[in-house]
């Protein structure tokens, strides 16, 4: 709990002390989250169509590419609790660094003591707001300590059951994210490993 909140603070200063938004990627996909946020919190349904683009594209294009299946719960839960649609793209962000973090977790475990670990992983968190705020790199980013991790288990006790769930893995990020990113976990990732 304290890994997630000390993040949340940093936002809070950074937006409200430092006036800092998002940038590059980032903002576009905040943009198309505040676009369905608000149609979703007018109509309650998911727009079949944003038609401020260049003639516009379909939602679900835009849902897959360029935010993630996930975007549609915090929409939702967002929507139902009444939250603003910064903070509810920014509990998103925070979902997917916690996927990050819990990869980390998973990968360290059994070299570091319980406290290195949360001193390893909390400096991490912190600094990668940071170092990792583009959107989809940190999508990305989200699934790669998993991937290493089953790699790694897989060259431990070379049993395929390890394979199938990294295939398992990357399938189910392929899905959740339609991304060109994920050419690099499914393909290259894998491969250098």
């Amino acid at each position: 709990m304290v890994v997630f909140t000390l993040p949340f603070l940093k936002f809070i200063v950074e937006y409200n002390f430092f006036n800092l938004r998002f940038i590059d990627d980032t903002q576009g996909s905040y943009s198309y989250f505040q676009y369905i946020y608000n149609y979703f919190g007018q109509y309650f349904s998911i727009p079949i169509w944003i038609d401020f683009l260049d003639g516009g594209l379909p939602s679900s294009f835009i849902i897959l590419y360029e935010l993630s299946i996930f975007s549609i719960f915090f929409i939702i839960i967002g929507n139902l609790f009444n939250i603003n649609p910064y903070w509810a793209f920014i509990l998103l962000i925070l979902f997917f660094n916690l996927l990050f973090l819990y990869g980390l977790y998973i990968n360290l475990k059994n070299l570091f003591s319980k406290v290195e670990i949360f001193i390893v992983v909390s400096v991490i968190h912190l600094t990668s707001f940071d170092l990792l705020f583009h959107f989809h790199s940190l999508i990305t980013l989200s699934y790669l300590p998993f991937s290493f991790y089953y790699i790694n288990k897989y060259f431990h006790t070379f049993k395929l059951t390890r394979l199938k769930q990294l295939l398992l893995l990357n399938l189910c990020f392929f899905f959740f994210h339609v991304h060109y990113y994920n050419i690099i976990t499914l393909i290259y990732f894998p491969i250098l490993m």
